[in-house]
């Protein structure tokens, strides 16, 4: 009775683009089974390797083939691949493959070849296994090339960013296009961020996660790398970046979300240090948390929910030890609600609102005039620019020092933004901007009104309000009410405050809330 040789197969793909394909992991099956058929081996068990690059010797398929091969030592097993590229794509892995499954006491054999051991065959063997190696790095290099030049006309060729998504469109192709509605909360977590509407990252990071459709983590977070990425992204102004290209601020053909300017704003931001980062427990539980401080030793207060025999209580009170009113609560709906008969008290007059409409309106005529000047100014500093530029450029030409050269880089980078940046000036200044109107209605709203924006807006506008209106923490005793109204020369030359009377609070001691 004859025994019949064992044998196997591996079976292995680079990209998900060949599953869908004749290379795919099935044809690649078929034809080795049809090849042990044909030489009446039995196929006892098949291997896998999807996604993998030919140039890597640790596979997950191949580390379970030669720990399958080890496990049946002394026998040898026939170890069946479909092509020679199918093992490696490159040389040395290919060599080094080969030994570690003879090793094993495994025997390679191919419909697509076949491998011996005497030196013809050998030959055949290591110039195929070269081949394969060379038509791997040429695909390398065919698409490096093309993606490089499809980022010189261009068009943004990775995955897209968050708020932009790939469309085909007519005269581009394949194009980068807004993805509402999360292109609108970037376009305004940007802009906010670069006007310091948002102060810190980590506003940015809850403004983002305060929208629904905002892509997030399984916890419903916004990660904050995430939001680093999204801040520094020259792709939302409309310029790509390729730094391993060289390819540096490359015009776009896409839609640009937010201005260069902007773009440029929030970089400055970045590297010229961080603010000092709000507390993260401020929310709109307690959204004067950090803005009032105790009456009697000016401390900021803290606040938190204090759990009650069936709810939680939402409290304010001094956390200094030494103050003498440390561990009095008050609660947080009476804070509140003071604060907004403060804002209630803060109206502009409308003899004071003509007045001021009348002053913003001459700075607007003064500024909308001074274009001209500013266009010559533009293109003065631009033409400096550009001399800079070529000096360098020659300088760059001249020199072998690896430091010189690295140095001259980054200042040439550095000339070619502040040149895109004058660019964006230069085409600002002829377009159509809004009335003036439209302008000082929406500016000067909040002032007619501030305690109506403080009722409607998100917590990043009441902490922008609270900036605006007062320069100083405002001080809070349990009996007294607000002790002071440090509201901003500004604000007090444009409006009126009207003082309140004296106000009692209840006050309690840390215990058993009802």
């Amino acid at each position: 009775m004859s025994h019949t040789q064992s044998a196997v197969t591996y079976c292995r793909v680079s990209s998900a683009r060949q599953l869908k394909e004749g290379h795919g992991l099935s044809s690649q099956e078929t034809r080795c089974r049809e090849y042990a058929k044909f030489k009446s081996y039995h196929v006892e068990e098949v291997f896998y390797d999807e996604g993998v690059s030919g140039g890597l010797v640790e596979r997950p398929g191949m580390q379970d083939l030669l720990q399958y091969l080890e496990s049946r030592k002394p026998e040898q097993t026939i170890v069946i691949i479909d092509d020679i590229s199918r093992l490696a794509r490159g040389l040395e892995a290919h060599l080094q493959l080969r030994t570690t499954i003879q090793q094993a006491g495994g025997k390679l054999e191919s419909p697509s070849i076949e491998f011996g051991t005497d030196s013809d065959s050998l030959l055949v063997e290591n110039l195929l296994a070269s081949v394969s190696q060379h038509q791997r790095e040429k695909n390398k290099e065919q698409v490096i090339n093309r993606m490089s030049a499809r980022v010189l006309n261009g068009y943004w060729c990775y995955c897209p960013v968050p708020g932009l998504k790939y469309d085909k469109l007519p005269e581009h192709g394949k194009i980068l296009v807004r993805d509402e509605p999360v292109a609108s909360i970037i376009k305004e977590g940007l802009e906010g961020f670069a006007s310091n509407r948002f102060e810190t990252q980590t506003d940015v990071k809850r403004f983002f996660e305060s929208f629904a459709a905002f892509p997030k983590t399984p916890k419903g977070k916004v990660p904050y790398q995430r939001v680093a990425d999204i801040l520094k992204k020259p792709l939302y102004a409309g310029y790509i970046s390729v730094p391993k290209w060289n390819i540096h601020m490359h015009p776009a053909k896409h839609e640009a979300l937010i201005s260069f300017e902007t773009h440029q704003a929030i970089l400055d931001k970045i590297e010229g240090g961080a603010r000092k980062p709000q507390q993260s427990f401020i929310s709109d539980e307690f959204t004067l948390r950090g803005h009032v401080a105790c009456g009697c030793c000016g401390t900021a207060m803290t606040a938190a929910m204090a759990k009650g025999r069936n709810k939680k209580y939402p409290y304010y009170w001094c956390p200094k030890k030494a103050c003498k009113k440390y561990g009095k609560t008050i609660k947080r709906d009476v804070i509140d609600q003071e604060f907004r008969n403060l804002l209630g008290a803060l109206r502009m007059p409308k003899e004071m609102f003509h007045v001021a409409q009348k002053a913003l309106k001459m700075l607007w005529d003064k500024r909308h005039n001074n274009s001209v000047g500013n266009l010559k100014s533009i293109e003065e500093e631009s033409s400096a620019i550009q001399a800079k530029l070529d000096k360098l450029v020659d300088r760059l030409l001249e020199t072998d020092s690896p430091t010189l050269i690295n140095t001259y880089e980054k200042t040439i980078q550095e000339l070619e933004r502040q040149k895109i940046l004058l660019s964006e000036k230069r085409k600002n200044i002829g377009k159509s901007k809004p009335s003036f109107e439209h302008a000082f209605r929406t500016a000067m709203i909040w002032l007619s009104n501030p305690r109506q924006l403080w009722d409607t807006g998100c917590l990043a506008d009441r902490n922008a309000l609270l900036k605006i209106l007062f320069t100083g923490m405002l001080k809070y005793d349990k009996e007294e009410g607000f002790l002071n109204h440090p509201i901003a020369q500004p604000i007090r030359l444009c409006g009126q405050f009207l003082g309140g009377s004296k106000n009692h609070y209840e006050v309690v001691e840390l215990g058993g809330f009802e």
